[in-house]
């Protein structure tokens, strides 16, 4: 069953007035992961695959902890 246009719309403007929430975090992520896909390009590991989402997404601090003095 295909969804009328202006019905979507309506519907989605009225969750949004009633709840405040946007799927704003879900395309951020996506796009995380459509970097990893582009990142990994050729490699068919998929656990290679996860681990550049997650290094990508993760916010991991990988700088190397050297000491200055």
């Amino acid at each position: 069953m295909h969804q009328n246009p202006e019905s979507s719309l309506l519907w989605n403007l009225i969750s949004f007035t009633t709840s405040r929430l946007t799927n704003g975090i879900l395309e951020g992520i996506n796009i995380k992961i459509q970097l990893a896909k582009r990142r990994a390009r050729g490699n068919r590991n998929i656990n290679n695959f996860i681990t550049m989402i997650y290094l990508l997404a993760g916010k991991l601090d990988l700088k190397h902890p050297h000491n200055s003095a």
